[in-house]
C-alpha cells in the first residue's frame, strides 16, 4: 500500500473519531442539573435535545440521588 495513502486514511479516521467523541455531551453541560427547578430543567433539556438533533449527537445522563423529604422530592 502507498504510504501516503495509508497516512491520509489514518489521519481521516482519527479526525472523524475525534469529532464524533467531541459531539457526545452530558446534559449537565447544558445546565440541566438537580439543583434547578423542574421548569428550568424542562427549558434547558429541550434546548439540549434541539442542539443534539441538528448534529446527530448523543447525550448522556448521570444518575442523581433523589431524596424524599416529607413527601417532596429534592
Amino acid at each position: 500500500m502507498n504510504p501516503k495513502l495509508h497516512a491520509l486514511q489514518l489521519t481521516l479516521l482519527l479526525m472523524f473519531t475525534c469529532l464524533g467523541v467531541a459531539q457526545n455531551r452530558s446534559i449537565q453541560a447544558f445546565n440541566v442539573t438537580p439543583g434547578n427547578s423542574a421548569a428550568l430543567n424542562k427549558v434547558n433539556l429541550q434546548k439540549t435535545i434541539d442542539w443534539a438533533s441538528t448534529s446527530g449527537s448523543a447525550l448522556w445522563v448521570e444518575s442523581w440521588f433523589v431524596i424524599e423529604v416529607h413527601g417532596a422530592l429534592r
